[in-house]
């Protein structure tokens, strides 16, 4: 694989293509080894916000997102990989187990990929599986892409710590406090509220209040500088970092860019 291709991050929709591939890549694997999988449909609506609830619409429809995490934990009951692994007896579900990502071991896998990321975590994967299989289809090198792919997410972790460290988001998050009390609602951070609405079930009056207060806290989010402030120095400390470690974010870019096309072609080539 060339590792000369464009440096850019890819959109959401070639994301979703990605994922399409890699799925579509571990059906024809696993349907080879004589099991069955099935590419099921992401949950819509999931959405990340890593410092603060800021997007007013999105507060309204889902609150702190008590409604998407019904639809994920019932998407999960109803998966069909999950149904069909729990009719095979136990030796055909370990079977089923070690053609998906292989075996680790002791003594019965020799192929291992082992990594060490910049916080010092050491990754150990197998090199066998459908989902090795996969992902080298896609991405080329398993232990290549297994580091970059580490670093990129040990990075994103990093620039979250920093942001919620720094003195000027502790002080925008003050000021967004004494918003969010001035709306009768008092939580000291969006940790809190987070914290306070993190079983809510989707229906009653506890949803009631939570949409309630979701809203407030991106009202507030946007009414202070909050949201500026964690969106600035994510800006920055992701650029610091990325600068650190230019060259496997570079290529972390460089491998999903070069990975649409087999992930196109593979998702045309399925029946």
């Amino acid at each position: 694989m060339s590792l000369d291709g464009p440096v850019r991050d890819i959109t959401a929709e070639e994301a979703e293509l990605l994922e399409l591939g890699e799925q579509t890549l571990l059906k024809r694997c696993l349907e080879r080894a004589g099991f069955q999988w099935t590419i099921e449909a992401p949950v819509a609506g999931d959405r990340d916000f890593p410092y603060v609830l800021d997007d007013v619409a999105w507060a309204r429809a889902h609150g702190y997102g008590s409604d998407v995490r019904e639809e994920i934990r019932r998407a999960r009951e109803s998966d069909a990989n999950r149904r069909y692994t729990l009719t095979l007896t136990p030796e055909r579900r370990q079977a089923a187990t070690e053609a998906l990502n292989g075996d680790l071991r002791p003594g019965r896998d020799a192929g291992v990929v082992s990594v060490r990321l910049p916080n010092g975590m050491v990754v150990r994967r197998s090199e066998h599986g459908c989902q090795a299989e996969a992902e080298r289809a896609l991405y080329g090198d398993l232990t290549r892409w297994t580091r970059v792919r580490g670093v990129v997410s040990v990075l994103k972790d990093a620039v979250r710590q920093r942001v919620l460290g720094d003195a000027r988001y502790t002080a925008a998050v003050t000021r967004w406090s004494r918003c969010m009390a001035a709306a009768g609602h008092r939580y000291a951070s969006p940790a809190d509220t987070r914290g306070a609405f993190a079983d809510t079930p989707a229906t009653g009056p506890s949803r009631t209040r939570e949409l309630v207060v979701a809203q407030a806290e991106a009202t507030c989010a946007t009414k202070t500088d909050l949201s500026a402030t964690a969106a600035k120095l994510s800006r920055h400390y992701t650029d610091a970092l990325n600068a650190e470690h230019r060259a496997d974010v570079d290529l972390a870019l460089r491998l999903r860019v070069q990975a649409l096309l087999p992930a196109r072609t593979a998702v045309d080539a399925q029946p």
